[in-house]
């Protein structure tokens, strides 16, 4: 009785972690791997996207949370929440992303 339990138990935590991974863009995160191969296989598909998009920009990891980050404050997010959505536990790396959003709000001015 106790090892039927237990495999109902485990058939509902995997459905809940399919679930979990529903969210994510990068689902394959969630499978027992190294940093480092997580790391790889994300950027390979940042990459293989850019190339389907035509962009000539060498995109990795670290461009996407730019991208985020400028998108963000610039459709209204602010500063704190992206900081914290970016994992800062200071505002002031954060707050490099504001300056580029105002000066982009400068130039467009000037123009």
């Amino acid at each position: 009785m106790n090892q039927r339990k237990q495999d109902i138990e485990e058939s509902d935590m995997k459905s809940l972690h399919d679930e979990q991974k529903k969210q994510y863009v990068f689902t394959y995160l969630y499978e027992e791997q190294s940093k480092r191969v997580r790391s790889r296989r994300v950027n390979e598909q940042l990459k293989k996207w850019g190339k389907q998009a035509g962009l000539k920009k060498k995109l990795h990891f670290h461009v996407s949370r730019h991208t985020f980050a400028t998108l963000s404050l610039t459709y209204g997010t602010d500063l704190y929440t992206v900081s914290k959505l970016l994992g800062h536990s200071d505002i002031r790396p954060t707050a490099i992303y504001a300056n580029v959003i105002d000066k982009k709000k400068s130039e467009a001015v000037a123009k």
